[in-house]
């Protein structure tokens, strides 16, 4: 009985032993060993260039390459913000839509237990890739004189790639007529005249043909819409009710904002002004107007709030455009017969005829380098148009682009 006992007892004290030591350890409570205090951050990437909208994952790591629990920080701003650009807990960096000046930021990471041990890395923000090139222009499947399914497209400048923007709507005599497509300055979004709520507006849709929706101007006759270089303002031809006129106006891309800037008077019917374009600095339109029936180029300028007349001749000339970098106008002239595409000083000028063939030129569009200059052009007065590229600044034959009925070209 006594052997028992002790046995017993020996069995419990040896249970509880081993039960300490699986538990205790070495007496820190978890069986392992605490982790060693912090004495460096590292972080990384050390130095990345990123595009506007873009991100980047940045770790900070101890002086044994542990990963560390950090607070994150941009140029000193805990978690960044919309302007500088924002880091999440996790230390994931994400641009601003726009770049900070100065375009480089600082990416600061500091050990959440230690916040004296810190790192930094730096974030240089830059312009997304320009898009490609693209040229919007019209297309219709039947004469001018019946007109019939005209819809925007676009195209890539060698002619290829062309894509359809725009559907058909039905009206109670035919189809809706989508024309004279003009592309935003940040070239996301294209501006086109329809006709299809059975007046004639002024509609926005995205670069792919998305979106499609009117500017609500308030008036019923909107035509050439025609945007800023800065985007804030879209240049147009309207009509205006209240005082029986039509000219050149601009307003907001939103419709609000109407100025009216020409006045030309117009009781019931009359030719409207067409084409109007700006100078890449905002300070002046081009546009052509019937005077004495003769249509004619005339500058508008903010500045002085004055027409002049760049023509000034006894011959049509119309449809000018500005070159991207303002030393030239595009426009069609017929003082040397037919319709010649020429280019002139913004002061009326200097002029270089480009064209010297029997066709007849019409609207022009320039290249973001002004250097090539994309046209409908038709073989005689009565043809279909085409579109055809030119050199500016070679004596080579326009090249044809298009094969079908195609004018109103807008090349960003």
């Amino acid at each position: 009985m006594k052997r028992n006992l002790k046995w017993f007892f020996f069995v419990v004290v040896l249970t509880i032993f081993v039960a300490t030591l699986i538990c205790c350890g070495n007496g820190n409570g978890g069986g392992t060993l605490p982790p060693p205090p912090v004495t460096s951050v590292s972080v990384s990437p050390k130095s990345v260039s990123l595009q506007v909208g873009a991100n980047q994952q940045f770790t900070a790591k101890d002086q044994n390459g542990n990963m560390v629990e950090a607070n994150w920080f941009v140029n000193d701003t805990m978690s960044g913000n919309s302007t500088l650009g924002t880091i999440d807990i996790s230390g994931l960096y994400t641009t601003p839509s726009a770049i900070p000046s100065p375009a480089t930021v600082t990416v600061k990471g500091c050990s959440r237990v230690d916040t004296t041990k810190c790192d930094t890395a730096t974030v240089t923000v830059t312009a997304p890739p320009p898009p490609p090139d693209k040229v919007a222009f019209w297309i219709g499947t039947d004469t001018e004189t019946n007109p019939c399914c005209e819809e925007i497209y676009s195209m890539d400048p060698n002619g290829s790639d062309i894509t359809q923007l725009t559907e058909a709507t039905p009206l109670n005599n035919g189809f809706a007529q989508n024309l004279e497509p003009a592309w935003s300055y940040d070239h996301t979004k294209i501006a086109f005249v329809t006709n299809r709520d059975k007046d004639t507006a002024i509609y926005i849709m995205n670069a792919d043909g998305s979106k499609q929706h009117r500017i609500q101007n308030g008036l019923a006759y909107s035509t050439w819409p025609a945007w800023s270089p800065d985007g804030t303002k879209i240049a147009f031809i309207g009509k205006f009710p209240n005082t029986s006129e039509i000219g050149l106006a601009i307003m907001n891309p939103d419709g609000t904002g109407v100025t009216q800037l020409t006045h030309l008077p117009c009781p019931d019917s009359c030719t409207s002004p067409d084409h109007p374009s700006w100078s890449p600095d905002r300070t002046k339109i081009v546009f052509d107007s019937p005077t004495n029936s003769i249509w004619q180029i005339f500058s508008f300028d903010f500045g002085t709030d004055t027409l002049t007349n760049l023509s000034n001749n006894n011959f049509t000339e119309a449809y000018p455009a500005y070159s991207p970098n303002g030393k030239y106008i595009s426009y069609y002239s017929t003082k040397l017969g037919g319709q010649k595409l020429f280019i002139m000083t913004p002061d009326g000028g200097q002029m270089t005829q480009l064209t010297f063939s029997q066709d007849y030129a019409m609207e022009s569009t320039w290249s973001k380098d002004s250097n090539q200059i994309i046209l409908a052009m038709r073989a005689n007065s009565t043809s279909q148009p085409h579109l055809f590229k030119i050199g500016v600044n070679d004596s080579s034959s326009p090249v044809q682009l298009t094969t079908g009925v195609s004018r109103y070209p807008s090349w960003h």
